[in-house]
């Protein structure tokens, strides 16, 4: 029998176990895979001091740390995957010419 942190409440009596809770929403079959930290999906992930500038509705705005814009993208069928890729380009290419 496992012993309960002495930091955590005492169980209430009769309270329902986590697997019992979450049965009803376990995936069936193959299970899907978070990858990457707790960000959306749709969400980049960018080179350490590379943001992505969201102020125009219509653009992102890619910019490396020194705060130059280095790409621009339609928000309307841009992948997460094509940022990705355009600042790893720019990051490996400001690493060799460094």
């Amino acid at each position: 029998m496992h012993r309960r942190p002495p930091f955590l409440p005492p169980k209430p009596v009769g309270s329902k176990s986590l697997h019992s809770l979450m049965s009803p929403f376990q995936a069936k079959g193959k299970p899907m895979r978070l990858v990457g930290g707790t960000g959306s999906p749709e969400e980049p992930h960018l080179p350490p001091g590379y943001v992505l500038d969201r102020s125009d509705p219509d653009v992102l705005v890619l910019r490396c740390p020194q705060e130059t814009v280095i790409a621009l993208f339609s928000t309307r069928g841009t992948t997460a995957e094509t940022i990705e890729q355009e600042a790893r380009t720019h990051y490996r290419n400001r690493l060799r010419s460094a």
